[in-house]
């Protein structure tokens, strides 16, 4: 006698990217504060940044899975984490600047912390040591990256190509959206992929099914 085996694969993904109501709009007012602030401290270093930016992203996620009607894995998470720039010299020459045959030699300019995640509860004192923390980090690795990239200039061949273009400012805002209409409630997923499982399980010649189910709220600022 053959047994067939079937595998029966649910998967259902739901994505948002929206502004995530007030709560985000007191982490965009967190942000501007600190940004203004860490301008400010840093403007008269030795080398002090031309262009700084901070970006976050908030991430709200959801993950289920069952096999055979049984749940074998429900999880829920919320994460944020910062990402900031920063650039230190001039529009025509700075610390991202790429030179001929060393691409990759240096690092891009950008953050690579082992803990970039800010607070979820927008307490204003923690958020904003944790961007210090961060910038503090990229702002000394951006000095070092400088300094590398002006003593290779001196002996290559270097292209006139800018490294940063000066443009008319863009303002992008997206309007508050109700967070209730995007809640979850997960327990009813859960017994949604059970029961798809169960549609299946009584089929002949079946052998084991499984649901996924994946939810990913995401905003930036």
């Amino acid at each position: 006698m053959i047994r067939f085996r079937f595998v029966i694969l649910f998967v259902l993904f739901i994505q948002f990217s929206v502004a995530k109501g007030q709560e985000i709009d007191t982490l965009l007012q967190i942000l501007k504060e600190e940004l203004t602030f860490e301008m400010n401290e840093l403007k008269n270093k030795e080398y002090p940044p031309y262009y700084m930016d901070f970006r976050v992203a908030d991430h709200h996620f959801v993950a289920i899975s069952t096999l055979n009607g049984s749940i074998i894995s429900s999880s829920e998470d919320h994460k944020r984490m910062i990402n900031p720039t920063i650039r230190i010299g001039n529009y025509t020459f700075d610390n991202t600047h790429e030179l001929e045959n060393t691409f990759g030699a240096f690092p891009s300019g950008y953050l690579s912390s082992n803990d970039p995640y800010l607070p979820i509860d927008n307490n204003p004192e923690v958020i904003k040591f944790k961007i210090w923390e961060n910038t503090n980090e990229l702002y000394k690795n951006c000095i070092d990256e400088y300094k590398l990239k002006l003593e290779a200039a001196k002996k290559a061949d270097d292209s006139s190509i800018s490294d940063f273009t000066i443009e008319e400012t863009e303002n992008y805002y997206e309007e508050p959206f109700n967070a209730e209409l995007y809640s979850l409630d997960i327990k009813y997923w859960e017994n949604k992929l059970s029961y798809l499982d169960s549609v299946f399980a009584t089929a002949d010649n079946y052998y084991w099914g499984g649901s996924n189910f994946l939810f990913l709220q995401k905003a930036q600022k």
